[in-house]
C-alpha cells in the first residue's frame, strides 16, 4: 500500500489549516480507496471551501471506466423526501376512511417492525409495504382486507407527483453518455425510473426484487457483473450507503464511490463526493 502524503502536508498545498489525511491501497483488477477528513463543515464554511474534489485511480488501461452503475433511492432520486410526501397521503386517507390519521412516521415505523418481524425475512418491498397498511388500518379501526389494496394503489400513485431527481443527474448522464460510458441503476427499491426522460441513459436496470438477491450481498454485485458480460475492474458504482453500496462493490472487485449528499460531513473512511458534479473528476485517473 502506497500512502498519499501526510493530512498536515496536503492540508497545506490546499491552503487549509485543517488536516486532511488521504491513504489510498491500489489492488490488482480494482482499487480500495479510503479517505478521513477530519475537518469539521464549520471550519470549512469559515474558510469558504468548496467540498474538496479527488481524483481516484481505478487501476485501468484507460482514463475512465467502460461502466458506471448508479444506485436510485437517495443516490439519483430524493427518496425520503417522496417516502414522507406519500406516506402522508395514506396517513389522512385512513381518517377519511373512518379512522384516525396517522403520521408518515408512524407509518414508516409500521414498516419497520413488519421488517423485523421473522414472519417476513426476505419478503419483497411491496408485501413489506402492504403488510404495515393492513396493520395501520386494523390499528385505527379499520378492516385491513377491505382497504390494503386501496392504500397500496394511494401510495404508489401519490409517490409520483414527489418523485424529484437531483439536479446534477441528468448532466452528469449527459457526460457518461458522450464519452461512451455505459451506464446502469442498481438498487434495492423500487422507483420507476424507467418511465421517465432518464431512461434513455441507462442501458440495463438491476432492481433487488427482480434479480432476487438484495444488497448488500456481494450475490447481487455478481448477477448485475454477469448479465453485463464485463469485468468488475472495468465497472464503478456510486451509491450513497457505505453498507449496502459502497463496501460490497469494492469487495467485488469493482470500484466505487460514495455519494454524501448530506451536510454533515460522513463518518466513514471511503473515497467520497459530494454531488454528482465532482463524479468526473473522481473518475479522472
Amino acid at each position: 500500500a502506497a500512502g498519499c502524503g501526510s493530512g498536515k502536508r496536503l492540508a497545506g498545498q490546499l491552503g487549509l489549516s485543517t488536516p486532511v489525511q488521504i491513504h489510498r491501497e491500489f489492488g490488482e483488477g480494482g482499487f480500495c480507496g479510503e479517505i478521513k477528513r477530519t475537518h469539521a463543515k464549520a471550519q470549512r464554511d469559515a474558510f469558504k471551501v468548496a467540498p474538496l474534489r479527488f481524483s481516484v485511480s481505478l487501476n485501468m488501461n484507460r482514463n475512465h471506466p467502460r461502466i458506471v452503475s448508479f444506485d436510485i433511492d437517495g443516490t439519483l432520486v430524493d427518496f425520503l423526501s417522496m417516502l414522507h410526501a406519500a406516506l402522508g397521503v395514506v396517513g389522512q386517507n385512513l381518517a377519511s376512511l373512518g379512522g384516525a390519521a396517522l403520521s408518515s412516521q408512524q407509518l414508516q415505523a409500521l414498516r419497520n417492525e413488519t421488517a423485523s418481524d421473522p414472519r417476513f425475512t426476505g419478503a419483497k418491498l411491496e408485501t413489506l409495504r402492504r403488510e404495515s397498511f393492513r396493520r395501520a388500518a386494523l390499528s385505527v379501526g379499520l378492516d385491513p382486507d377491505a382497504h390494503v389494496d386501496d392504500l397500496w394503489q394511494l401510495f404508489l400513485d401519490s409517490r409520483e407527483p414527489h418523485r424529484h431527481v437531483y439536479a446534477d443527474v441528468a448532466p452528469t448522464l449527459q457526460i457518461l453518455k458522450s464519452l461512451g460510458i455505459r451506464v446502469v441503476a442498481a438498487s434495492n427499491g423500487n422507483t420507476p425510473l424507467r418511465e421517465t426522460p432518464l431512461a434513455g441513459y441507462f442501458e440495463a436496470w438491476f432492481y433487488a426484487g427482480e434479480i432476487g438477491i438484495a444488497k448488500p450481498a456481494t450475490g447481487f454485485y455478481q448477477e448485475a457483473i454477469l448479465r453485463l458480460s464485463a469485468k468488475p475492474e472495468d465497472i464503478v458504482h456510486v451509491g450513497d450507503s457505505w453498507a449496502e453500496d459502497y463496501l460490497p462493490a469494492l469487495s467485488c472487485g469493482m470500484g466505487a464511490l460514495l455519494l454524501h449528499r448530506g451536510t454533515n460531513l460522513p463518518t466513514v473512511d471511503a473515497v467520497t463526493i459530494f454531488n454528482l458534479h465532482e463524479l468526473m473528476d473522481a473518475l479522472s485517473a
